[in-house]
């Protein structure tokens, strides 16, 4: 076979002499057997053996082409054009086109018969099928199955999964998908998963099994509503024999994870979205045999994009020309010499708004945009472009650079920076769209958006925030919740026996649960309506990472070791002020070993302003050079000076601030923790 393809010799000695020398040892009763070496040499398995494949592949191609060009293999013509396909090759397996004839046969066997001799395979005729057309006479079938000794395919059958023809009864064509996807869940549904190993199963596994399938067919929306509707279920209850409560519908949880949802993927956007990059490999390459084929049989004249569906297509064509759209409307022309470019009708303006121009009346004597470039000066021809294309719309044109040279136009992705279509980026669109048209609304608004990007993104056990995300969702089965799903169960709290038990009530308004929080040295405030309550909440957790993560960055940024002049090992636990009053808390932390003119030391300070509601008025983190000795601050708190903040020791060490203003005086509570800082 090497020797027909034209390998050196050299080369052909170094490979037999590889594949002659390869011996096996056989496992039997717990002892090796003595090493031999195979008749057929490599195995299927070895990783050579794929390599040495695609050889004999491409001496496979060469016969059958060899018969091609004698006459004797027509192949299967396609369209108006008569584009011919005579073979198809996937991994060790091939397809063989030809005439339903008992020549036709004959030829297709001598070939077969040529290639078992020149590479040593054999091919196994007992698993080979046989496809008729739909005119072909029973007496010619059963000629021709007795001539090659293969059965006649029943249809559908199925190749790798998927079915090999599918006809008017989509639905049944898939059916059997549904069942294979619910046995692969109940697989896993006995076992034990936290609420995280659910996520990481549902994304990583169950929504992985459609992709192979989406990548030809666009199957039904109610199999894919079926599928939700599967891991929906086992998302909620994971129990196959446990029917359990679906707090949410499956669309609310295909949401981003940083609009309150868990960033599931809905299964028809993405498939159409997975299949549309089938469009952009057309597109890309138009001599693969895709695009031909497709060319051949659906628009010889006209191109993907513009071409109507037809007549009786097949189901393939179908489906990739219900993604057309998606590529439409993200498709950008890159400008080179302008010849390939439309003026009035391709998307060639920069910007992701619209990207095609618009005009109140199209200029016939204007078709392509090489005409409104000057070649010569390598820039546009300002007096044309001003002529014929409105004034807001200028900016736009002339930002366009000029290459330089004659560069083809090149048709690019709008949504990625590199150009090249991704499924990733065009879900995520679609995702968007999906969301803005959407009539249902999440239980939160737009405002929790900071908190779930803030929620997600710190580094707690998953497990907390899936339960802070159920929490803020209102999808706890507290018995609010149950009884608005007719469970038939009494509202009223079983500890307080007072109130109805809603998360505002579970939470923190019930008052045993306060008294629970009281002697942990909790102090948790009741804000009375739960959306209040949330909001307030989602603020402050915002506000605390946001702190949390500067200063860890300053930490990182500057590679310094920050040490505290004085820790207190008391326990200190916040508590709020009595109304009216703003109670100010602070801390600094000093670099001993790094000292500043004078003795001084540097350091940094951290210092926020908070009412009685916990919320957050102001706060600073700076850096300053200040003193070590804690005299002086004493100092200047007992002897403030005239007209300065005055200051008036308490015990434990806490001075009330009083600021006096032409409106009146301000309080301000504060406790020192390792300064004592004095105001100019």
């Amino acid at each position: 076979m090497m020797k027909h393809l034209g390998f050196h010799d050299d080369w052909i000695i170094l490979i037999m002499r590889y594949v002659c020398s390869v011996t096996y040892s056989m496992s039997l009763n717990g002892s090796n057997s003595e090493w031999f070496s195979p008749s057929r040499s490599l195995r299927q398995g070895d990783p050579f053996s794929p390599y040495l494949f695609l050889i004999c592949a491409e001496g496979f191609s060469t016969i059958i082409t060899e018969a091609k060009q004698k006459g004797l293999m027509r192949g299967a013509p396609i369209g108006r054009e008569r584009f011919p396909i005579n073979h198809l090759f996937f991994a060790d397996d091939f397809i063989l086109f030809g005439d339903a004839s008992c020549e036709g046969a004959r030829v297709v066997r001598d070939v077969i018969r040529e290639y078992e001799l020149v590479s040593g395979q054999r091919v196994n005729f007992e698993k080979s099928l046989i496809y008729f057309g739909a005119n072909v006479e029973s007496n010619f079938k059963e000629n021709i199955v007795n001539l090659l000794g293969v059965r006649v395919a029943l249809n559908p059958e199925k190749y790798l999964g998927l079915p090999m023809m599918v006809g008017q009864k989509k639905t049944w064509a898939f059916s059997n998908f549904a069942d294979r996807f619910r046995k692969r869940v109940e697989g896993w549904s006995l076992r034990y998963l936290s609420i995280y190993g659910k996520e990481v199963f549902i994304k990583s596994v169950l929504q992985a099994i459609p992709l192979y399938v989406t990548q030809c067919f666009l199957m039904s929306k109610s199999l894919y509503r079926k599928l939700e509707g599967i891991m929906n279920k086992f998302w909620w209850t994971g129990n196959k024999t446990s029917k359990g409560i679906h707090w949410s519908r499956w669309e609310l949880l295909c949401k981003p994870k940083d609009v309150g949802g868990m960033g599931f993927k809905n299964l028809f956007l993405f498939s159409k979205a997975f299949l549309a990059k089938q469009v952009w490999r057309i597109l890309s390459h138009l001599n693969c045999l895709l695009a031909k084929f497709l060319k051949a049989r659906y628009h010889p004249y006209s191109d993907i994009l513009s071409v109507k569906i037809g007549s009786y297509p097949l189901f393939t064509w179908r489906s990739i020309c219900n993604a057309r759209e998606l590529i439409v409307n993200g498709i950008l022309w890159r400008v080179g010499n302008g010849t390939r470019i439309n003026i009035w009708n391709d998307p060639w303006l920069p910007g992701r708004e619209n990207n095609r121009i618009s005009v109140q009346r199209i200029m016939p004597n204007w078709t392509t945009v090489n005409q409104l470039i000057e070649y010569e000066t390598n820039t546009w021809n300002n007096e044309l472009v001003h002529n014929i294309v409105e004034a807001d719309t200028l900016a736009r044109i002339f930002s366009i650079p000029i290459s330089r040279g004659s560069s083809e136009d090149i048709m690019v992705w709008k949504y990625e920076g590199s150009g090249e279509y991704t499924v990733k980026s065009r879900y995520r669109v679609l995702s968007i769209e999906h969301i803005q048209n959407a009539t249902d609304t999440s239980p939160n608004g737009d405002e929790y958006n900071e908190f779930y990007k803030s929620l997600w993104a710190i580094h707690i056990p998953a497990k907390i925030k899936i339960h802070i995300w159920r929490l803020f969702n209102n999808f706890l089965p507290h018995f609010y919740n149950l009884a608005r799903k007719t469970l038939g169960v009494e509202i009223v709290c079983p500890l307080c026996k007072k109130d109805s038990e809603d998360a505002d009530h579970l939470m923190w308004s019930c008052t045993i649960l306060q008294s629970v929080w009281a002697s942990l040295n909790i102090t948790v405030l009741s804000f009375g309506a739960l959306k209040s309550c949330k909001i307030r909440f989602a603020n402050t957790f915002i506000e605390l990472l946001g702190f949390i993560r500067g200063y860890g960055q300053d930490l990182k940024l500057n590679q310094e070791n920050f040490c505290l002049s004085f820790r207190s090992m008391a326990k200190e636990i916040w508590k709020p002020p009595d109304a009216g009053v703003i109670k100010l808390n602070f801390d600094a932390a000093f670099q001993s070993d790094v000292k500043l003119k004078h003795g001084h030391a540097k350091g940094h300070y951290f210092w926020l302003v908070r009412w009685v509601f916990g919320d957050w008025l102001w706060k600073v983190l700076m850096m300053f050079p200040t003193s070590l000795f804690p005299g002086r601050a004493k100092f200047c708190v007992e002897d403030g000076d005239e007209g300065s903040a005055g200051l008036e020791p308490e015990s434990s060490w806490r001075p009330l601030i009083c600021f006096e203003s032409g409106e009146g005086s301000l309080n301000l509570q504060f406790g020192f923790k390792a300064l004592v800082f004095f105001f100019y």
